[in-house]
């Protein structure tokens, strides 16, 4: 008996008779699907329904092995096999329950398989229901029918804030180097120097001059050799013919203010004097904080410096003069150029901590770097190279013949591959650009910075060389920098192509505090011309043409734009990564402005508020925690609940803007994401914030699973995640400063001591997990207590990291929010004030002056722009290796590539090379002769062919 609701097959008889009958349908004749059927002419449920009755418009077995029997019919045989793989797919990814599948059929279902119909109910096997007392409650067979585990049971509870004295670290072995590292009595907190921990760096002169010499000498011949390679050269691009050093792009050769662009009304120079600035609202708390804390906020303090100063030394003593230490090997890394990041970087930290003689021997290397040069990857060595490896051989007299028509030179074919010449070391080759954004926030920001907090000439005077170096990076078509600039090279007004929002809209306060300094209008103009290209020249979202989920979303931009397609807004909207400075520089620009410029407070205020509607969501799946706000991503149309610790800025920068702007509605919104952040932080099992999480939806029935009830009685559904709430995330954390950013605003901002505490259990944490010898290690794994460490620091946790660790304990006075306005590497610029508060209140400086050891300044006038010391050895080391290496590849004869499409000239050997060939090729001739005189069936007409039907056959090559 059958339990199916279709009506039953026809015989078997009839099925094969019709089957029988397709067999013998003519390929070329009709389609294999019945006329009728193909052109809607009956009724298809009949081939739905009786698929195999008999002259159904349906498909029977053998219709399919006809289909795959010819051509036509194998590529709709797998295109349907394929489509039918896809949607299983997509099915099994977007619709079914992830981590649940369907329950195993019982026996009933298996004998509905079968076609048998199911034996007689036994009660007498089932025990009575037990009275209501004890009934236990079937177990649901889906978590959304399970109640949820009681919220107490799951509640992370909240860390303790650890104590600032005597020992952060109370619980930790002795074993633990952190207690002697940070401890007081290598650091005293009135006199780091009294214990003799503190030393300058070890001393590392240039090369000797003969040496550099040469260096130079093979630098000016490679840039020559280059050049003669390039068939035109754009104008204002040049090179000093003695040392290779690329010359200044000249003003007048730079397309910088393009055609119709109209300047600003205002100028900076004058905003800087304090002409038509109006005194803007207050953002640090102006109420009366509670002092109880003061002693602990020192203490704090102090623990703050003293890790500062480790950290500094082991640069001093391994790194010096590079751009970043690698602490787990006592490495280097020039990964910013080779200009010594970690010293431009951490300037403005040296003035802030009150060590000054540290900042003089910081402003010894800032004088000497040259801002033409790029160090390579090779690992740096001071041992002096072989004279001779300078040296360049003079070519023997060859006679050349004439190539064949169309047959490409050496050289031509090695610039077609993008390599100018011979490449025989890629780690001593260097850079052949800079990173504009890493370049401008690192470098021209921490000069601009020391110059705001000093006054020293120095820093300015460098400052505005390299922002000349830079200029020409900005002189594109539409104003947009080029993201990779080769220096002295000039764009010539072309596309500035496919960039990173982040990296062409964050480099205004730059150099508009770099024009405000010295009173030359070009810096800003430039970057101003390319800030009005993100703000009119992109498509809106209401003159879109595209309603699909390629529009626009409000005013936000996309984190990849091409000024040259502005109907391109499609891709990935953010406040995270590649993303991320371009808004927090739009009201903090507007606050080195003084407010003078409306378009800056109107770009930030469209931003924001397009922000609220499509990016900004509540964090409801973290059980027992409440008042937690994320920024996610939106690509292509789909939001994803994603919180980045890049976005972790946000929290400042919305508290920020609630203050200057009265927007009391985002200053709430500060508080949730830096809440949120900051439980990144103290839900993990180290303390330490990961690189992202990403949340489940709240709707998300897979965010449950099922676990026995605690008393037993039943299921009950309890999160996912670990902490709970978080679907997958990225763990990494390599010193990020953007929490503890957040965390320092809003202790500034509201004046609430909660917020102290917070970056106090941040700090201790890290220091916990990832201080080691000489710094502070990138810990790989945050949920991993035991994880092992990679061998990288940047330059920012100097920069940045310790820096807001610092401020959030000091007194609120120092670098103050009202006075100051950080840049997105934490180097803090002055805000102009209005020309009568300028009277009243004079500039004041933290540089103490040159120490008396220390360098005078004419020397400086001398070795200025010249090379740091490991730049001088750089050079000499790249010249020798790569020329030395140059001259062993060119005693080895050298046989060119074929070119495809080219005839290639017949090269006749020598006459010694020809009369060994045939000796060798008559030897091999009479041993074949031999083996075959000695083989059986010699001489046979008869002999048998091998197996495989031919002496060529596959058997008998594998005899």
């Amino acid at each position: 008996m059958s339990h199916s609701t279709f009506p039953p097959r026809p015989p078997l008889s009839e099925r094969e008779s019709s089957t029988a009958s397709l067999r013998h349908l003519d390929r070329d004749g009709e389609p294999l699907l019945p006329y009728a059927f193909r052109h809607g002419q009956a009724n298809p449920t009949s081939f739905e329904q009786y698929p195999h009755a008999p002259g159904a418009a349906g498909v029977s077995g053998a219709s399919w092995v006809q289909l795959a029997s010819n051509g036509r019919g194998r590529f709709r045989l797998l295109v349907f096999a394929a489509s039918a793989c896809l949607l299983f797919l997509l099915h099994a990814h977007f619709y079914r329950p992830r981590h649940h599948g369907p329950p195993p059929p019982d026996q009933f279902d298996n004998q509905l398989i079968n076609d048998q119909p199911p034996p007689p109910i036994n009660h007498d096997k089932f025990p009575p229901v037990p009275p209501p007392s004890t009934y236990i409650p079937p177990t649901p067979s889906t978590p959304d029918e399970a109640p949820l585990l009681a919220e107490s049971l799951i509640i992370q509870p909240r860390r303790k804030t650890p104590p600032s004295s005597p020992n952060p670290w109370p619980d930790l072995p002795e074993s633990w180097g952190g207690h002697q590292w940070l401890s007081a009595e290598r650091f005293p907190p009135s006199d780091p120097y009294s214990a003799g921990a503190m030393h300058d760096p070890p001393l590392l002169g240039p090369p000797p001059a003969r040496f550099l010499s040469k260096a130079f000498e093979w630098a000016a011949r490679e840039k020559k050799l280059l050049m003669d390679l390039y068939k035109t050269v754009v104008p204002g691009t040049g090179w000093d013919r003695r040392t290779g050093r690329p010359t200044m792009v000249e003003r007048d050769q730079i397309v910088l203010l393009g055609n119709g662009w109209r300047k600003p009304k205002y100028k900076v120079a004058e905003i800087e004097l304090g002409v038509g600035v109006e005194s803007l609202r207050k953002v640090q708390f102006e109420g009366t904080i509670d002092k109880k804390g003061s002693k602990e906020e020192r203490e704090r303090r102090d623990w703050v410096k003293r890790a500062f100063l480790h950290v500094w030394e082991g640069y001093k003593e391994h790194a010096w003069g590079h751009d970043e230490l690698k602490p787990v090997t006592n490495g280097t890394s020039d990964n910013y150029n080779g200009w010594g990041a970690t010293i431009v970087d951490t300037l403005d930290t040296l003035l802030i901590m009150d060590l000054s003689h540290e900042y003089n021997l910081a402003r010894e290397h800032v004088a000497t770097i040259d801002f033409t040069y790029l160090v390579a990857k090779a690992p740096f060595s001071t041992v002096l190279p072989e004279m001779e490896d300078f040296d360049v051989p003079k070519p023997e007299p060859v006679e050349e013949e004439e190539p064949l028509e169309g047959t490409p030179s050496i050289e031509e074919r090695q610039m077609s591959r993008g390599r100018p010449f011979n490449n025989f070391d890629t780690m001593l080759t260097s850079p052949t650009t800079i990173p504009t954004f890493e370049t401008t926030i690192r470098y021209l920001g921490g000069l601009l910075s020391a110059y705001d907090l000093s006054g020293d000439p120095l820093m300015l005077e460098r400052a505005t060389e390299l922002g000349n170096w830079m200029l020409p990076a900005l002189g594109t078509k539409h104003g947009l920098a080029m993201c990779r600039y080769p220096i002295g090279v000039n764009p010539n007004g072309g596309p500035s192509g496919r960039s990173v929002l982040s990296e062409v809209g964050s480099l205004t306060m730059e150099f508009t505090r770099l024009s405000m300094l010295t009173g030359d209008e070009t810096f800003f103009l430039a970057v101003q011309r390319g800030m009005d290209t993100l703000d009119s020249g992109f498509t809106s979202a209401s003159d879109s043409k595209d309603t699909t989920k390629r529009a626009r979303l409000g005013t936000l931009l996309p984190a990849y734009v091409d000024a040259s397609f502005p109907e391109n807004t499609a891709g990935e909207y953010t406040f995270g990564g590649l993303a991320d400075s371009y808004y927090e520089y739009l009201i903090k620009q507007y606050q080195l402005l003084g407010g003078v410029s409306e378009q800056y407070g109107r770009l930030y205020t469209e931003a924001i508020d397009s922000a609220h509607k499509y990016l900004i969501r509540p964090i409801d799946v973290v059980p027992g925690r409440t008042g937690l706000t994320t920024i996610g991503a939106m690509t292509w149309g789909t939001f994803t609940s994603k919180l980045e610790h890049l976005t972790c800025f946000a929290g400042g920068m919305l508290g920020l803007g609630a203050k200057l702007l009265r927007r009391d509605y985002d200053m709430e919104t500060a508080l949730n994401v830096t809440e949120a952040c900051a439980w990144a932080y103290e839900s993990s099992p180290t303390g330490v914030g990961p690189e992202s999480v990403t949340f489940y939806e709240a709707k998300d029935p897979s965010r449950y699973y099922l676990v026995d009830a605690p008393d037993g009685v039943g299921k009950v559904r309890k999160p996912r995640g670990n902490p709970m709430g978080v679907r997958y995330s990225d763990a990494k954390y390599i010193g990020r400063p953007e929490t503890i950013e957040s965390v320092f605003y809003m202790w500034r901002i509201t004046g609430d001591r909660k917020w102290q505490d917070r970056g106090w259990q941040m700090f201790t944490s890290w220091c916990e997990h990832a201080l080691n010898p000489v710094g502070f290690a990138t810990i790989p794994n945050v949920n991993f207590l035991t994880s092992r460490r990679e061998d990288s620091m940047e330059s920012f946790v100097l920069a940045e990291t310790l820096k807001y660790y610092y401020l959030l304990f000091s007194p609120t006075d120092l670098i103050s929010l009202d006075s100051y306005v950080f840049n997105t590497e934490a180097h803090p610029f002055r805000i102009p004030k209005p020309a009568a508060t300028q009277e009243e209140e004079p500039k004041k400086y933290l540089w103490t002056g040159p120490d008396d050891t220390a360098l005078p300044p004419p020397s400086f006038d001398s070795n200025m722009g010249q090379g740091t010391p490991v730049q001088l050895w750089a050079r000499v080391q790249q010249a020798a290796g790569l020329n030395a290496g140059r001259n062993k590849a060119a005693a080895r004869p050298v046989v060119p590539a074929p070119v495809p499409g080219s005839r290639q000239k017949f090269i006749r050997p020598q006459e010694e090379q020809l009369q060994a060939a045939l000796a060798e090729l008559a030897l091999l001739k009479g041993k074949a002769e031999n083996l075959a005189a000695a083989a059986p069936g010699h001489g046979s007409k008869n002999r048998e062919r091998p197996a495989g039907g031919g002496f060529g056959g596959r058997a008998a090559v594998a005899g």
